[in-house]
């Protein structure tokens, strides 16, 4: 049988064809891992920002209380839930408390983190 010169060209087309497929087989692969892959990365990126986001508004509001016991006014502490119990001896305990919510980072997590600090502090007279 006499072989033609478009057969030649066709089995060479498509033998690179089958060969691309399979080198695009990987990469299907590489993106069936990557997006789980990325989906854990994105849940603990949120839940590390909600903690340090906590550790950071649990000082903030502790830092404020106490300043606003040692200099004796209540001014700084607008947005804040203040409580103040007298102490038999002179002075008083000042509480403060406020509620935050965390800036959502991704979607996958469907309600909005919240979180609340108290802070107290020994106002002496």
């Amino acid at each position: 049988m006499k072989e033609f010169w478009w057969h030649r060209h066709w089995s060479a087309f498509v033998e690179s064809r089958f060969h691309q497929e399979a080198r695009d087989r990987g990469s299907v692969e590489s993106a069936l891992v990557l997006i789980p892959t990325l989906m854990l990365f994105m849940g603990v990126l949120q839940i590390s920002g909600f903690f340090l986001f906590q550790t950071g508004i649990s000082n903030f509001t502790q830092g404020k209380v106490a300043k606003a016991a040692l200099f004796g006014s209540n001014e700084n502490l607008d947005n804040f839930d203040v409580d103040t119990i007298a102490l038999p001896g002179g002075g008083s305990i000042l509480l403060g408390s406020k509620a935050e919510s965390l800036p959502a980072i991704s979607t996958l997590f469907l309600r909005q983190m919240k979180t609340n600090s108290t802070g107290i502090a020994i106002r002496e007279n």
